[in-house]
């Protein structure tokens, strides 16, 4: 006998097709229960990133044959996702033709992302060279946003993923993690996704010399692991990670910084570098967590 399938956290699938607590699963979740049903059973291990090879691999094996569907939320793109055969599944997010910033956001932070080994899908500009489209690998899972996630983990975050997407946050400047930007993966994985509003703000120094932190930024969980936010604004914090994990990452973004010179983007480089160098001066934890 085999046991009864379980969403991430424990909570039985029905198998009559009604979402927890027996209402239909779109009701709560965007995607749709069909669809998340044959997408989250289908992970037995826990939810990683793929590599962008294998990415570009899954994109070029054509969506002629790929089961097509609209997923909803993302106000500035179109997002379509891709379902092949065998269940491996792609998104495409098309921009407006003149949106180069959003592309840009969203391919730099990916890049940023697989540096520091943050949870977030895998993504790549358009093999056929069309300028408003990016790929991503899809996320299967739970968006935050739903009533489902707030019964699974009391503290999502207290997690390590949560430790290094509010890191990946803090370092592009990614102010829109509002709930339906993240979700709870296979695996009990805390995942984020759409980052197509990172790099897009700034802040002047502040007067000790430390980068600013714009005030639009989200008064997330993810963000109040690096800074606090009061009556003006936000100010650095204490951050509990490793002092050395810093420093292995330094590296790993520097070694990025002619791809955003390519994309005439340098600025969000050193603006990062900046940031980077504060985590660090403020880094007090005792674990490591990167390899």
């Amino acid at each position: 006998m085999t046991d009864q399938p379980r969403w991430p956290g424990g909570t039985p699938v029905a198998p009559d097709g009604k979402g927890p607590g027996g209402g239909r699963f779109r009701d709560s979740v965007p995607e749709g229960w069909a669809l998340q049903t044959a997408l989250v059973l289908g992970q037995k291990h826990p939810w990683k990133r793929i590599s962008r090879g294998e990415l570009s691999l899954a994109v070029r094996r054509g969506t002629d044959a790929a089961a097509a569907d609209k997923l909803h939320g993302g106000e500035m793109a179109q997002t379509q996702i891709f379902i092949h055969p065998d269940g491996q599944a792609v998104v495409k997010k098309t921009y407006g033709r003149f949106d180069h910033d959003s592309i840009d956001s969203e391919y730099l932070t990916g890049l940023v992302s697989e540096a520091i080994g943050a949870p977030t899908p895998a993504v790549i500009r358009d093999p056929d060279g069309d300028p408003a489209v990016v790929w991503m690998q899809y996320v299967p899972g739970s968006l935050a946003a739903s009533q489902l996630p707030r019964r699974l983990t009391p503290d999502p975050y207290a997690s390590d993923d949560a430790a290094l997407l509010g890191l990946l946050d803090i370092l592009t400047l990614n102010w829109d993690r509002n709930a339906g930007n993240w979700k709870y993966a296979p695996g009990n994985r805390i995942v984020g996704i759409d980052h197509g509003e990172a790099f897009k703000i700034s802040a002047p120094d502040n007067p000790d010399g430390s980068p600013g932190i714009p005030r639009q930024m989200r008064d997330s969980g993810f963000m109040k692991l690096y800074a606090d936010r009061g009556v003006m604004g936000w100010s650095w914090k204490d951050n509990d990670l490793h002092p050395d994990d810093l420093e292995t990452l330094r590296p790993r973004l520097q070694a990025l910084r002619a791809q955003f010179f390519q994309g005439h983007r340098g600025s969000y480089h050193d603006a990062m570098m900046s940031r980077l160098d504060e985590v660090q001066r403020r880094a007090r934890g005792t674990r490591r967590r990167i390899q």
